[in-house]
């Protein structure tokens, strides 16, 4: 990742948690699906030296001072036992940013987006306390609506926002 995508990452992070007050200091966090590992490092600066952060994902992680990566798929459960044991506790924030390798069909690569983030929400549904924080990326679709119905019975309030797109110069 570029030093530029970087920072435009870590903004658009930054923008998301200051408009919806995701993550804060002393946070436990789960950043489900966290490679490249911009929301990781966003949260080990919010959550602070008091705050743990742990993250998941398939894909190698290069070592984040302040984060623990597991290396595993949020379509094995069991990675909330792994979770759960790094924490000590619930988390107060989960953070699914994930998608899959796209294929470039588009409702093939919805789909797969959707399923993985079910699963994530089976992972959620073990680790993030009473009233916790959760931020989920979907893919605009047509499960799209189905998925925010079922978070919808999950939290209190629900909100979505779409992303901006870039303008080609």
């Amino acid at each position: 990742m570029s030093k530029d995508s970087e920072a435009g990452l870590h903004t658009s992070c930054l923008r998301l948690n200051n408009s919806y007050r995701i993550i804060g200091p002393g946070f436990y966090v789960v950043d489900l699906g966290c490679a490249p590992g911009g929301w990781s490092q966003v949260a080990v600066k919010l959550a602070g030296n008091k705050g743990k952060v742990v993250g998941v994902d398939m894909d190698y992680m290069e070592e984040l001072p302040g984060a623990y990566f597991i290396r595993g798929s949020v379509e094995d459960e069991s990675v909330a036992d792994e979770v759960l044991e790094y924490l000590g506790s619930k988390a107060n924030a989960v953070i699914c940013d994930i998608a899959p390798h796209v294929s470039g069909h588009w409702s093939v690569d919805h789909a797969k987006q959707i399923s993985l983030n079910y699963s994530c929400s089976k992972i959620m549904d073990r680790v993030l306390t009473h009233k916790g924080n959760a931020l989920f990326k979907v893919f605009d679709g047509e499960y799209s609506l189905e998925f925010r119905d079922y978070l919808k019975k999950k939290f209190a309030k629900v909100q979505t926002q779409k992303a901006k797109r870039k303008q080609k110069a």
